[in-house]
C-alpha cells in the first residue's frame, strides 16, 4: 500500500489512498496497520497526500488520518511520529478543509484519557503552550461555525 501512495502516478496514488482509507475505517485493520507497516513512512506519505493538488486525494488522506486516530494505540504512535506539529501547521492554514482536518485530528489526539495508563510524556506534548496557542489562535480568526 505504501508503494502505491508514494508512487509517481496520480491515479495510482488516488486509488491507493482510497484503499488505505477503507482499511483504516475498519477497526480490526486500523489496529493492525502499524504492525504491518512502519508508522513514520506511512504517516509521512499520508501527510504528503494531504497537500496534494487533487482535492479527492486530500480529502481521503485527511479521512485516513482521522480514522487512524480512532484507535487508542495509534494515537501514541502518531504522537511519537510527530503528527501533532503537522496538525498545528494545518490548523494555521488558510485552507478551510485543512483546518477542519486539523481540528478533527486534534480532537482525537487530545482524548488521551482513552489510553490507560495515561503516559505522562504524551500529556506534556498535547498540553504544550504551542498547541494551546494554536487552538486559541484558530478561535480568534475563524468564522466557520463548524470548525468552532
Amino acid at each position: 500500500m505504501l508503494n502505491f501512495i508514494t508512487g509517481e502516478n496520480r491515479d495510482v496514488q488516488r486509488f491507493g489512498i482510497m484503499c488505505l482509507k477503507e482499511l483504516c475505517e475498519n477497526k480490526e485493520n486500523r489496529s493492525d496497520l502499524f504492525e504491518q507497516t512502519p508508522a513514520q513512512p506511512m504517516l509521512d506519505a499520508v501527510f504528503q497526500l494531504v497537500n496534494s493538488s487533487d482535492p479527492r486525494v486530500r480529502m481521503m488522506a485527511g479521512l485516513t488520518l482521522v480514522a487512524l486516530l480512532g484507535e487508542s494505540d495509534n494515537k501514541l504512535i502518531m504522537l511519537d511520529a510527530g503528527s501533532l506539529p503537522r496538525m498545528l501547521v494545518f490548523l494555521r492554514s488558510r485552507d478551510p478543509h485543512l483546518r477542519r482536518l486539523a481540528v478533527d485530528c486534534i480532537v482525537h489526539i487530545t482524548k488521551l484519557q482513552d489510553i490507560h495508563p495515561l503516559p505522562i510524556a504524551h500529556c506534556h506534548i498535547v498540553r504544550a503552550d504551542d498547541v494551546v496557542a494554536a487552538i486559541v489562535e484558530a478561535f480568534g480568526f475563524e468564522t466557520d461555525p463548524g470548525l468552532l
